[in-house]
C-alpha cells in the first residue's frame, strides 16, 4: 500500500481533492482535522501552555484564534508549534495507516506543510494542488469570513507553490483554465496500477 500525501497552499483545493478521492474510496487522513483533537489533550495543552503561556486560552482549552493569531504573525511561534505538533501527527498517520487493509491501493494524507515537515511523514508519493494566489485568496475569503490581510500573512508562512513544485511527484492544476476532475482520475489510475 502506497502512502500518498496531498499538498498545496491555503485555499488551493487540497480538501476537495481529497474529497474526490474518498467519493473513489481511498481512505483520507486530514492532518487539520488530527492537529484540532491534539490540541484539546491534555499533554499538547500543558506544553502549549508552557510555550505560549495563558494568552492563548479561553478557560481550559486552546483559543485556536489565539494561537493563530500569534504563529502566524511570529515564524519562530510557528516553527515550535510545528514541532510540538508534527511528531505527534506523524504517528498517528502510522497508527491509521496500519489499520487499513494491504488490500488498499493507497492512502492519503491532507496537510498544508507537508514539505516542510516530511522528516516526519515518509510517503511514496507527493501530490501538489496548484491554484494562483488571487483564486486561492477569493476562496478562503469566501471560506473563512478572513481579510486579505489575514489570509496574506497565513500564506507567508507557507512555503512558496512554485518552489514546492521542484519537490512532487504530480501537479493537480485547480484553476480557470484546467478541469479538475479528469486529473484527479488520471493520478488516481497511475497510482493504483
Amino acid at each position: 500500500m502506497k502512502r500518498v500525501g496531498i499538498t498545496g497552499g491555503i485555499g488551493s483545493g487540497k480538501s476537495l481533492v481529497c474529497k474526490i478521492l474518498g467519493i473513489l474510496g481511498i481512505p483520507v487522513f486530514s492532518a487539520d482535522e488530527e492537529a484540532r483533537k491534539l490540541l484539546d489533550e491534555k499533554p499538547v495543552m500543558q506544553a502549549i501552555r508552557k510555550h505560549f503561556g495563558e494568552k492563548v486560552f479561553t478557560g481550559e482549552r486552546v483559543d485556536r484564534k489565539k494561537l493563530a493569531g500569534i504563529v502566524f504573525s511570529d515564524k519562530q511561534a510557528l516553527l515550535q508549534l510545528n514541532r510540538l505538533v508534527h511528531p505527534l501527527l506523524s504517528r498517528r498517520f502510522d497508527q491509521w495507516v496500519a489499520g487499513w487493509s494491504h488490500e488498499i491501493p493507497y492512502v492519503v494524507i491532507d496537510a498544508a506543510l507537508l514539505i516542510e515537515s516530511r522528516q516526519y511523514f515518509p510517503l511514496d508519493h507527493l501530490v501538489l494542488v496548484y491554484s494562483p494566489v488571487e483564486e486561492r485568496i477569493a476562496r478562503v475569503m469566501k471560506r473563512d469570513g478572513i481579510s486579505r490581510e489575514e489570509i496574506l500573512l497565513r500564506m507567508s508562512n507557507q512555503m512558496p507553490e512554485e518552489e514546492k513544485m521542484q519537490y512532487v511527484h504530480t501537479i493537480l492544476y485547480n484553476d480557470s483554465e484546467h478541469f479538475l476532475l479528469p486529473q484527479i482520475l488520471a493520478m488516481d489510475g497511475k497510482l493504483r496500477s
